[in-house]
């Protein structure tokens, strides 16, 4: 139970971050021109952050699940290097690795 209420607070702490690491990155370059794209960055960084935090993937995985949101959620092409830099980033930020 109480590994369950640490996680669970953890991943709390880490939406904020993921979402202003997302913002920083603005892959769509939305911000410039579209407030609205924070509510759309803050929908991806729930999901980002439950990745790292409660089901506890790898850097690999986490750079999958980047790819996944660039090509099927915001309709990018894939760039593998920029997916693993950014994957690095997220777990360096969050989970401190």
């Amino acid at each position: 139970m109480r590994d369950a209420v640490r996680k669970l607070k953890a991943y709390r702490e880490a939406v904020p971050r993921v979402a202003r690491i997302l913002r920083a990155w603005d892959p769509l370059k939305l911000l410039e021109r579209d407030t609205q794209a924070l509510a759309r960055y803050d929908g991806y960084a729930s999901y980002l952050a439950r990745q790292i935090v409660l089901i506890g993937c790898s850097e690999r995985e986490l750079a999958y699940h980047l790819r996944l949101m660039r090509t099927r959620m915001l309709g990018l092409r894939p760039n593998p290097s920029e997916e693993r830099l950014m994957a690095r980033l997220f777990m360096r930020h969050i989970r401190g690795v």
